[in-house]
């Protein structure tokens, strides 16, 4: 795979990501939590999309200072670019628990997580970038475990208090 067209394809990743969490934002305005972790996740993203956008000018310009790219890689790509595509489709029918689900399995995703093997096949600095991108991956990752985490506990927490008011009730 060339690299320009690997970044092609990071490209899609990217503002399908910022997409996803706009439209997840939009969709939970009142639960200030959600929509506060959301909206960050969207800015983030597009200035994900920036850096790779411009990483790609400079790739265009100097497309002789980069190898190909493992063809395996580009299959992960196209992988995690459709899901993302997927994902975007189902925002209306997911659950706000499903929905951070989906995020977090598309933050680890294939090709989020493998973007450290194309900076061995790329210069230094490219491959530095990359490895940025990985890190910010990693922390959206752990956001959002934070926030599964909260959900699930505030679902148990529900869950004993509708146990206990029906013992109420049965009394």
């Amino acid at each position: 795979m060339k690299f320009l067209s690997m970044l092609y394809k990071l490209e899609e990743i990217e503002e399908g990501m910022a997409k996803l969490y706009k439209s997840l934002f939009e969709k939970y305005p009142l639960n200030l939590k959600a929509s506060t972790l959301f909206y960050k996740m969207y800015l983030e993203e597009k200035s994900h999309l920036n850096l790779v956008r411009y990483q790609k000018r400079v790739v265009w310009q100097n497309q002789s200072l980069f190898k190909d790219i493992d063809c395996q890689s580009g299959d992960c790509l196209e992988s995690t670019s459709e899901e993302v595509r997927r994902a975007l489709d189902m925002v209306e029918k997911m659950d706000l628990r499903q929905a951070v689900e989906k995020a977090i399995e598309l933050e680890k995703g294939a090709a989020e997580s493998h973007l450290k093997g194309f900076t061995r096949n790329s210069n230094l600095k490219f491959g530095l970038f990359l490895e940025n991108l990985c890190k910010d991956d990693v922390e959206h990752y752990s956001k959002l475990e934070r926030f599964l985490k909260t959900l699930k506990e505030k679902d148990d927490a529900n869950e004993i208090a509708e146990q206990m008011l029906r013992k109420a009730i049965s009394l």
